[in-house]
This record gives structure tokens, sequence and C-alpha cells, in this order.
């Protein structure tokens, strides 16, 4: 339970400190709902994943933490298949394109690590943080078996169907040094996944 409480001190008539009084008053309802709002400011509201915002800031702090450290670190932008997604959402409606976008965020999630952050950015476009690794292989291992993972049909009540996904990849230090060059050759690299065909991965070639 949460308590909001103000003290205020009480003097005798020679001015000498004699006690506090205290008044206080329950606030657990308004800190919850507090609590609430400040979820909701940095989550997506469907996928409950962390959103662009927060993404961004734990990126940010990734950084300053690689930096002090020398530690290398990636960051992965992918999407699923705009076109099969839209196809789900317009012939089997957006309550199944919805459950379907959650099961692909828990499908991704336990491909990962617990440091690792996986955010949606928005529509059907998400953002991987890889705060420590070792090297580049371990996180085209992780790029490998995540695509694995998407390989299996996706059963969704009666329907039962495939998508693709495309991922981009950019390692800090050797493509960029700020949340902006990553995130954008991590974009540069998912095009170029694109164009060589859905369904891998590439990393950013300078």
């Amino acid at each position: 339970m949460w308590f909001e409480a103000k003290a205020t001190p009480v003097f005798d008539e020679e001015g000498d400190f004699k006690h506090f009084l205290v008044v206080s008053r329950e606030i657990t309802e308004r800190k919850m709902y507090e609590e609430k709002l400040t979820h909701m400011a940095y989550h997506d509201a469907l996928t409950g994943l962390p959103n662009r915002r927060l993404f961004k800031e734990r990126l940010k702090q990734s950084i300053k933490e690689a930096e002090r450290y020398r530690r290398k670190m990636a960051v992965m932008y992918m999407d699923m298949d705009m076109d099969n997604f839209k196809d789900i959402n317009d012939t089997l409606g957006h309550d199944v394109g919805d459950e379907l976008l959650e099961q692909f965020s828990k499908r991704i999630q336990s491909c990962l690590r617990e440091s690792d952050t996986f955010a949606r950015q928005g529509g059907d476009e998400f953002t991987i943080l890889l705060p420590n690794i070792q090297g580049e292989e371990e996180d085209l291992q992780i790029a490998e078996r995540i695509l694995t993972s998407l390989q299996e049909p996706w059963n969704l009540g009666e329907y039962s169907f495939q998508t693709t996904s495309s991922i981009g990849i950019a390692f800090y230090p050797k493509d960029g040094i700020t949340k902006n060059e990553l995130m954008k050759y991590a974009d540069i690299a998912l095009y170029e996944a694109k164009k060589n065909g859905r369904n891998n991965f590439k990393t950013y070639k300078l």
C-alpha cells in the first residue's frame, strides 16, 4: 500500500520543538494508475512489447555502456511480409491479424536472451537490441534462430498459414556509434535483405 504524508513541526510558546503532526492518506489506487500510464507510454498496447520510445532510450543507454566497457552490440530491424500481413487483415479480419502479431511477438522473444530488447516500431516493423555480444557470429546465430522459428505455420483457430520475415543488422562500433546511425544502417540492411529475396537476413555493408 502507498501513503502520502505531510509532516508539520509543532513548537511550544518558547519556540522549542515539541513534536511533528503527521497527516497521511492512502494513495495506492493513484499510484497504480500512474504506473499504468507510465507503462502505456513506453509499451505497445497490443503486444505489450517496448515501443519505439523505450527502445531508443535503451539503445542510447546500451551505447554508453558499450563505449565505457568496450563491448560489442547489435541492432536488428525486421518486419513481416507486408503484403502477406495486409492480406490476412483484409481476408480474415483484424482480430486474426492482431492475434498473429501477438503470437509473432512471443515466438521472437523465445529466441532471444533475457538481456535483449524486442520492440514494436509500429505496424509490422520490429527492432531488436542485443546489448552485449561476443562477436558478429553470435548475432548471426540469433538471426538464423529467429528465421527458423518463423518457418513453423501459424495456427489461429480454424486458420493455418505461413508468413515470411526479413532482418537487417547493424553492429556497434563497426557500422555506427550513435543510435541514429545504428537504426539507419539496420534499416538499410533490411531493405537489402528484401531485395535479395524475403525470409533472410543481411548485415550492413559500408
